[in-house]
């Protein structure tokens, strides 16, 4: 969640299911089988394109192997990038297409050429393209040569096929629950058989396997819709008419490779604004907290009020006291003649005591000039404030791509954005202690370390429960000569007991030191440091009631 909006990405990723796959390879006999292959290139991490033979213009396959998003996909007027491409089975070409086969009930599509074999494996990390001739075996991504050596004995022995296939879920006696039905056949995914359960409007599960009959039978005879929400960012890849994407809006295409051209479109751009969201709400939460310490170290200066007239009076006191004052201690007594009342001052030994008497004339004079400055300052940083608390906002609210670019260059977050430099606060578990203090909990080994490493500042403090595991914790510095006073550094040691495995305990020992002092060496494994010097607290394991929790959900 970023200030309060949460993203939502329903991706039922129905796009790569079985049977859809499967009227994917009876639409490909139709439009490529016969042609030939040309050559194939990448220009793209996981990507691999094959030039068909067109009589027009050459037609393009894209084939993703990225195990989060395989697909496959023709694509026209495609043109390649003139550097930074790479040929891949240059031996392969120019080969004929002879069909298009899947293998049954398993996502493993073929490309019978005249005299080679590409297999396209959707098979989670191992998603990669496969091309068996005769010289061997060679692959897209890399692989050890024991699995493909497996993979092409499973393969020998594997039924393809390129006609629609639908399982006989009425005459099968394995098939008694939901659970069987799913262990025999795991193609069929949660969401066709919750559509098939909101269709049956019964518990009776015969029902429920003639409504997935119906539903699956649906895949090869009807249009494909995407249902998209460009609010809440979902994007779901379906039949028409679906229950389980009702309310939100649709289209519908004739074909496969149409559904997908359009699905992958809008993905993208709600991809697109998602990355751009994020860089601007992650800058303006950064600076609303770094200002938000400012602004509180500014009113506690404002509140001590002008102290010039202050100043002014123990100057002419201690001019008043000049023969009789020993400027040899730190601090001397005097006589308030204002008040007849005794007053402590400090003074530099160091100097005389016209000295002194000269530098509190002169801390006068500039204590007006500054107190003026802080006013002015607080004035200024609370105008800044409320503007990026709006724009923070308009960021949440928005999803109109040109308030977010003119944001990004307003802000000069266009190298942020590419490079993606910023170390996001919405990683940790945050705190406030006393409506001022800042404080960060690592969430994970990994995540400490990111904490540790490379978010923490060298004057903040560090904290972590002695002898047990447990989070790094952060108390933010944003002014290294400002005194944090004792109180806050237990509550911070606090937090760090309560996350850790001394969680239950009475009392426990908790290590702080300052960053700088915290070592990392490259051989220390996640979330392991050495402390070059370290104090300790023992402490209550608890979230003190005065610390405000920060939700980044």
């Amino acid at each position: 969640m970023f200030g309060g909006i949460i993203f939502l990405n329903l991706n039922f990723i129905m796009y790569r299911n079985y049977f859809f796959l499967n009227r994917l390879v009876i639409e490909l006999n139709r439009t490529i089988s016969g042609k030939k292959l040309l050559n194939s290139f990448s220009q793209e991490k996981n990507k691999l394109l094959f030039v068909l033979e067109n009589s027009d213009s050459p037609e393009h396959m894209e084939i993703s192997v990225d195990n989060s998003n395989p697909y496959i996909l023709l694509r026209k007027n495609f043109k390649r990038a003139g550097k930074n491409t790479v040929d891949f089975f240059t031996d392969l070409f120019p080969q004929k297409i002879e069909k298009v086969l899947i293998s049954k009930f398993d996502r493993t599509i073929l490309f019978a050429l005249e005299n080679s074999k590409i297999y396209f494996a959707v098979r989670g990390s191992y998603t990669n393209i496969i091309v068996l001739d005769a010289k061997g075996i060679s692959t897209f991504k890399k692989e050890e040569n024991g699995y493909l050596e497996a993979f092409i004995k499973e393969m020998n022995s594997t039924e393809f096929i390129n006609s629609i296939e639908i399982p006989d879920l009425l005459n099968s006696k394995k098939i008694v629950s939901e659970d069987s039905l799913r262990k025999i056949y795991p193609v069929i995914n949660k969401q066709l058989v919750n559509e098939a359960k909101l269709l049956s409007k019964t518990d009776d599960f015969s029902s429920l396997l003639k409504n997935l009959i119906n539903l699956l039978t649906r895949i090869f005879s009807e249009p494909i819709s995407i249902y998209y929400d460009d609010h809440n960012f979902s994007l779901q890849f379906g039949l028409s008419r679906m229950n389980i994407f009702s309310n939100i809006s649709s289209r519908s295409f004739n074909t496969y490779n149409e559904a997908l051209t359009f699905y992958l479109s809008k993905s993208y751009f709600y991809d697109k604004i998602r990355k751009k969201k994020k860089t601007i709400i992650t800058f303006l939460e950064h600076e609303i907290n770094k200002l938000s310490s400012k602004l509180n170290n500014l009113k506690l200066r404002l509140e001590k009020g002008n102290k010039e007239q202050e100043y002014k009076k123990i100057g002419t006191l201690l001019l008043i006291n000049l023969n009789s004052l020993n400027h040899l201690n730190s601090k001397i007594e005097l006589t308030d003649i204002y008040t007849d009342n005794k007053i402590t001052v400090s003074i530099n030994p160091k100097m005389s005591i016209q000295q002194n008497a000269d530098l509190y004339f002169e801390k006068a004079k500039n204590e007006s000039k500054n107190y003026f400055k802080t006013k002015q300052l607080f004035s200024q940083l609370n105008i800044k404030l409320n503007k990026y608390k709006n724009d923070l906002k308009i960021a949440d609210e928005t999803n109109n791509l040109t308030v977010l670019d003119e944001m990004i260059k307003e802000y000069k977050l266009t190298k942020i954005q590419n490079k993606e430099t910023i170390v996001s606060q919405e990683k940790f578990k945050h705190y406030v202690i006393d409506n001022k203090y800042h404080v960060f909990a690592g969430k994970s080994s990994a995540n400490n370390d990111l904490l540790t490493t490379q978010y923490a500042k060298q004057n903040d403090y560090w904290f972590h429960a002695r002898s047990v595991s447990g989070s790094h914790v952060i108390l933010r510095v944003e002014n290294s000569k400002e005194h944090i006073p004792k109180d806050v550094l237990k509550k911070a040691a606090s937090i760090a007991a309560f996350h850790s495995k001394a969680k239950t305990a009475g009392l426990v020992p908790v290590s702080y030191t300052f960053k700088k002092y915290v070592v990392k060496k490259k051989s220390m494994p996640p979330g392991t440091v050495n402390l070059l010097k370290e104090d300790v607290l023992l402490v209550r394991p608890e979230i003190p009631s005065d610390c405000e929790y920060i939700s980044n959900e």
